[in-house]
């Protein structure tokens, strides 16, 4: 059985960069520190007035207003229902911009049970490339291949959604991907989780690392998935990827280029 996802165009390599948690703060730290070393208090006469004595506290202080005067962060949660059969998602997105300027973004996925509402995971994605205005802005962006929930949406770019519920290692359970970066002319990186036995999920590297784009086709009975992006202007690079069930490993399997040169 092939399952062939939407039609699509775009391809573009990938980075993965993690957001440095505090680094803005310490560095302000650190440049009131030097401020007040090149430039230390005029002495005074006796007897008129003490010189404001310059405690680390106040270098906090006035770091801490910097940073809330300069560093903020907006966003959106969105609560999905109708996308697994046993599970719940909420995903949350922190755009954060130093003054006008955008900057790093951090997203939030929290997986619930839908039977004993208890939370199963909560992953924090952390990128220093800013998310684009499409994604993580409507609720309704999101694909569900279990349910099939906007399964038949147009695909636009490679775009297939912010968060997708898929089988992508073929045990009959419920994996899901979340797009981390907008990517470039190839449509949007992913981070895939699969579901482990028990009844939790987990970060698969080869497919967040390697194969990044989401699949055009699924393949169950060969267990392979397959990518369709673009290569160049007129090619288009098809890649595919095979799962083997005994060494629960991933391997690809070769590329081919789709389409001649003009």
């Amino acid at each position: 059985m092939e399952i062939n996802t939407t039609a699509n165009r775009r391809l573009a390599q990938w980075r993965v960069t993690w957001l440095i948690e505090h680094s803005t703060s310490h560095q302000l730290l650190w440049c009131f520190d030097s401020l007040v070393l090149r430039n230390p208090p005029l002495r005074q006469a006796p007897n008129r007035y003490k010189p404001l004595k310059m405690t680390r506290q106040i270098y906090i202080l006035l770091a801490i207003l910097t940073v809330l005067t300069t560093f903020t962060v907006y966003g959106q949660t969105c609560v999905q229902t109708g996308l697994s059969r046993s599970y719940d998602f909420t995903t949350s997105i922190k755009r954060n911009k130093v003054g006008q300027f955008p900057d790093s973004c951090i997203i939030t996925v929290t997986i619930d049970d839908k039977t004993s509402k208890n939370q199963i995971n909560t992953f924090l994605i952390c990128t220093n490339y800013l998310l684009g205005d499409s994604s993580f802005v409507r609720c309704d962006n999101v694909r569900s291949y279990i349910t099939g929930k906007n399964k038949n949406v147009q695909v636009v770019d490679n775009d297939y959604g912010d968060i997708i519920v898929a089988d992508f290692n073929f045990d009959n359970k419920e994996d899901f991907a979340v797009k981390r970066e907008e990517g470039g002319n190839g449509g949007p990186l992913y981070n895939y989780y699969i579901q482990t036995p028990n009844a939790t999920f987990s970060l698969d590297k080869y497919l967040s690392e390697t194969m990044t784009f989401f699949p055009k086709y699924f393949n169950k009975r060969k267990k392979a998935l397959t990518t369709l992006v673009h290569a160049n202007a007129y090619q288009l690079c098809k890649t595919l990827y095979k799962f083997d069930t005994l060494t629960n490993k991933w391997t690809e399997i070769g590329h081919s280029f789709i389409g001649g040169k003009k």
